[in-house]
Protein backbone atom coordinates (compact mmCIF):
# COMPACT_ATOMS: atom_id res chain seq x y z
CA UNK A 1 0.00 0.00 0.00
CA UNK A 2 1.23 3.18 -0.86
CA UNK A 3 0.71 6.22 1.65
CA UNK A 4 0.79 9.91 1.39
CA UNK A 5 2.92 11.89 3.40
CA UNK A 6 3.35 15.35 4.29
CA UNK A 7 5.46 17.71 6.82
CA UNK A 8 3.55 19.59 9.59
CA UNK A 9 5.05 23.18 10.46
CA UNK A 10 3.46 24.74 13.95
CA UNK A 11 4.51 28.03 15.00
CA UNK A 12 4.59 28.57 19.03
CA UNK A 13 5.04 31.38 21.11
CA UNK A 14 7.87 29.91 23.24
CA UNK A 15 10.59 26.84 23.76
CA UNK A 16 8.15 25.65 26.62
CA UNK A 17 5.10 25.26 24.47
CA UNK A 18 6.94 23.79 21.68
CA UNK A 19 7.82 20.69 23.99
CA UNK A 20 4.53 20.59 25.19
CA UNK A 21 3.21 19.83 21.70
CA UNK A 22 6.05 17.74 20.89
CA UNK A 23 5.53 15.75 24.42
CA UNK A 24 1.42 15.56 23.09
CA UNK A 25 1.77 14.09 19.74
CA UNK A 26 4.68 11.81 20.60
CA UNK A 27 3.25 10.40 23.81
CA UNK A 28 -0.48 9.94 22.57
CA UNK A 29 -1.54 5.93 23.27
CA UNK A 30 -1.53 5.45 19.66
CA UNK A 31 1.47 7.96 18.59
CA UNK A 32 0.32 10.77 16.35
CA UNK A 33 3.79 11.66 14.99
CA UNK A 34 7.02 9.04 14.64
CA UNK A 35 9.41 11.84 14.35
CA UNK A 36 9.22 15.67 15.10
CA UNK A 37 11.27 18.31 16.43
CA UNK A 38 11.72 22.48 17.37
CA UNK A 39 13.92 24.56 15.52
CA UNK A 40 14.82 27.33 17.83
CA UNK A 41 14.15 30.86 18.06
CA UNK A 42 13.06 32.94 15.03
CA UNK A 43 12.42 36.31 14.82
CA UNK A 44 9.29 37.67 14.30
CA UNK A 45 9.26 40.94 11.96
CA UNK A 46 5.62 41.52 12.56
CA UNK A 47 5.30 41.26 16.18
CA UNK A 48 8.77 41.64 18.62
CA UNK A 49 9.27 38.32 19.96
CA UNK A 50 10.91 34.71 19.34
CA UNK A 51 8.90 32.07 18.16
CA UNK A 52 9.52 28.15 18.33
CA UNK A 53 8.95 26.14 15.36
CA UNK A 54 7.71 22.79 15.50
CA UNK A 55 8.47 20.28 12.42
CA UNK A 56 7.80 16.35 11.71
CA UNK A 57 6.97 14.33 8.38
CA UNK A 58 4.05 11.83 8.95
CA UNK A 59 1.55 10.40 6.87
CA UNK A 60 -0.73 12.58 5.85
CA UNK A 61 -3.92 10.91 6.96
CA UNK A 62 -2.72 11.95 10.21
CA UNK A 63 -3.14 15.71 9.62
CA UNK A 64 -6.44 16.06 11.07
CA UNK A 65 -5.57 14.55 14.52
CA UNK A 66 -2.71 16.96 14.72
CA UNK A 67 -4.74 19.88 13.99
CA UNK A 68 -6.64 18.97 16.93
CA UNK A 69 -4.30 17.76 19.62
CA UNK A 70 -2.48 21.09 18.79
CA UNK A 71 -5.84 23.38 18.93
CA UNK A 72 -6.90 21.98 22.41
CA UNK A 73 -3.61 23.07 23.76
CA UNK A 74 -1.81 25.81 21.78
CA UNK A 75 -1.73 29.09 23.70
CA UNK A 76 -2.84 31.48 20.34
CA UNK A 77 -6.76 31.43 19.42
CA UNK A 78 -5.91 30.74 15.95
CA UNK A 79 -2.15 28.79 15.87
CA UNK A 80 -0.48 28.41 12.71
CA UNK A 81 -0.32 24.46 11.67
CA UNK A 82 0.62 24.02 8.30
CA UNK A 83 0.83 20.82 5.73
CA UNK A 84 3.81 20.22 2.90
CA UNK A 85 3.30 17.43 0.77
CA UNK A 86 6.36 15.48 0.63
CA UNK A 87 7.12 14.36 -3.07
CA UNK A 88 10.31 12.41 -2.78
CA UNK A 89 11.29 10.87 0.40
CA UNK A 90 13.97 8.23 1.81
CA UNK A 91 12.42 4.97 0.95
CA UNK A 92 13.39 3.38 4.37
CA UNK A 93 12.56 6.16 6.14
CA UNK A 94 8.69 6.23 4.45
CA UNK A 95 8.42 2.90 5.27
CA UNK A 96 9.15 3.46 9.49
CA UNK A 97 6.65 6.54 8.99
CA UNK A 98 3.98 3.45 7.80
CA UNK A 99 4.08 1.57 10.25
CA UNK A 100 2.53 2.07 14.25
CA UNK A 101 5.96 2.75 15.47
Amino acid sequence: MRYAHCLFYIVTSSVKEADKIVSRLLGKKEEIIGVGGKVPAVESKIVERANYIIVGHVVISKANKIMTEVKKIHSQKVPAISFLDVKKSNSDFLRYLNTDH
